[in-house]
């Protein structure tokens, strides 16, 4: 796997046909089976497999950026997301949005 950045991310996922970011108040996407949907459909963008997912380390950059995007874009919580994204506790969800959003440029 190598690693996709937040700017790579969006980028990618964007040209797939997903809309962009809005504020927290403003997320449009609600509910696991939509949030699902563009997991699969940001991963597929990317080329990434959840069974690359599931056997790489909790804490890989391919892991939080698709959490902080989701956090970005969805009402799911922090559990749902864990479990998805194979990151353990929820703790590594929040952990992997203050990273992304502390190192945005990050590739």
């Amino acid at each position: 796997m190598e690693y996709a950045g937040a700017a790579y991310w969006e980028g990618r996922v964007l040209e797939s046909g997903t809309k962009g970011g809005a504020p927290r108040s403003e997320r449009t996407v609600d509910g696991e089976a939509e949030a699902a949907r563009l997991l699969t459909q940001g991963m597929k963008a990317l080329g990434v497999r959840a069974e690359e997912l599931a056997r790489a380390p909790k804490n890989l950059r391919e892991k939080q950026v698709p959490a902080w995007w989701l956090r970005q874009r969805t009402t799911v919580g922090r559990h749902w997301m864990s479990q998805r994204l194979w990151m353990g506790e929820e703790s590594g969800v929040t952990r992997a949005v203050g990273w992304v959003k502390a190192n945005p440029d990050a590739d």
